[in-house]
């Protein structure tokens, strides 16, 4: 998202020195910068909020468990 907003920021620097008015560009490109300063807290609760919901993947859990099965039998 960052990469698009820079690209739009690039789109507006030439037109700017092409003379023509960016006014209402550059309020779109701030819109877009503060929906994106707001969304990346939000990303990073929800990262967080999903890594305590996995399981912990190791390489002795898969072991224990092959083991577990074996003693079944």
């Amino acid at each position: 998202m960052r990469g698009q907003i820079r690209a739009r920021e690039r789109e507006i620097h030439m037109l700017q020195w092409a003379g023509v008015a960016t006014v209402s560009a550059e309020l779109l490109l701030s819109r877009m910068r503060a929906k994106v300063d707001d969304l990346c807290p939000e990303r990073t609760r929800s990262g967080r909020l999903r890594a305590g919901k996995l399981p912990s993947r190791s390489i002795s859990s898969r072991y224990e468990s092959w083991f577990a099965l074996a003693e079944a039998f």
